[in-house]
This record gives C-alpha cells, structure tokens and sequence, in this order.
C-alpha cells in the first residue's frame, strides 16, 4: 500500500505543482525543500465477514503538509486532500477524511531548509482511512 500510495500523490499534478517530489513516508529528508508532505500509518482496520478475514483494510494514515509560510502549508493540504478524494482504483477503495490536526508553528533543528534562511515552518495536516485491498 505505501509504495502504490506514494506513486498516485506523485502522480497528481495539483499536488506534484506544489510539493514536487517531497513526498515521503515518515520523515523529510535534511535539506529537501518544501512545501513537502509526511505521512505516518496510525493504525489498521482489517475487515472481517462470516467467511474469516475480508482482503479489505482500512490504514489511517497521519499527513502533515509543511510550508514556508501558512499559507503554502494549507495550500498543499487542500491539494492533497484533492488528489485523495481521487483514490478509488483497484487495489484502492476510497479515503474517509477522519479530521484535521492542529496548525503547527515549528522551530525545526532538523528537516528541510527554508529557502527564506529561516529556521521556522508551518504545518496543516489531518488523518484519512485509506480503504485498500491487501494481496496477502
């Protein structure tokens, strides 16, 4: 799921024109640039029928958009979250958006370099459960 899932956001151009190729699981590497999104899996849901476990599973998957500014940091999560309402081809089966986190301030130490010299980044970000059929 994580390769096929990066792939598609890669893929998207309204999110491809903001974020390029800063599209990563987990951490960002040092010196990217940005605006860039994480993504972390929070947790599964495998489905169950009366015939045992159903290939089906829902992964909730944490975004963070970063930006130099607010501004770019929404503006990426709006076109991410764009690029997922699209996510219903096999092997994928629809994204229920699960709500926002909070907007975030960041001195970060570690991460991307602000093109502005500036050591502070936004975030906007939110969960999703992205429903996926498993192949094993």
């Amino acid at each position: 799921m994580e390769e096929l899932l990066v792939a598609y956001l890669l893929a998207n151009a309204g999110l491809a024109a903001l974020a390029g190729t800063q599209i990563k699981w987990a951490v960002l590497p040092q010196g990217g640039t940005l605006p860039a999104v994480a993504m972390i899996e929070a947790g599964a849901r495998r489905t169950r029928s009366l015939d045992g476990r159903d290939k089906l599973t829902g992964y909730r998957i944490r975004f963070s958009c970063w930006g130099e500014t607010f501004a770019s940091a929404v503006a990426t999560k709006r076109a991410l979250i764009v690029a997922l309402d699209g996510l219903r081809a096999a092997p994928f089966r629809g994204v229920d958006l699960q709500g926002d986190m909070p907007s975030l301030v960041d001195a970060a130490t570690d991460g991307p370099a602000a093109s502005n010299g500036s050591d502070i980044f936004h975030r906007a970000g939110f969960d999703a459960l992205i429903w996926f059929e498993d192949q094993f």
